[in-house]
């Protein structure tokens, strides 16, 4: 096997999300929560028929801050420039909740029979 096929399939140690530093993880839940602020931001600037309550808020960030995250941690995966990586994380970060707000909306189509 060639040298450098073995080092294109074989993960680096700084691959590892195991032996990171507490930098390159907390700026990635960091762009992950600023993408969701900017989400937030957004949404209180639209019309909404019911009020924005804080625990919504939080569930918000909390969410956001995972997906973008898990995100971070894929696309580093794939040998890209951790600035993009990190790039990466926030627009998954400040799309998370919206994905999961379709999926909801599937699942409840689907089985709502009403």
């Amino acid at each position: 096997m060639c040298p450098h096929t073995y080092k294109r399939i074989h993960m680096n140690d700084d691959k590892n999300p195991l032996s990171w530093n507490s930098d390159v993880w907390l700026f990635a839940i960091g762009m992950a929560f600023i993408g969701g602020v900017a989400n937030i931001v957004a949404k209180l600037q639209r019309p909404r028929a019911k009020p924005y309550c804080f625990l919504e808020m939080l569930a918000e960030l909390v969410v956001s801050s995972a997906v973008g995250t898990v995100s971070f941690m894929a696309i580093y995966s794939f040998d890209v420039p951790i600035g993009a990586a990190y790039a990466g994380g926030c627009a998954a970060g400040h799309m998370g909740t919206r994905l999961l707000f379709l999926a909801e909306n599937y699942v409840t189509r689907k089985f709502d029979h009403d």
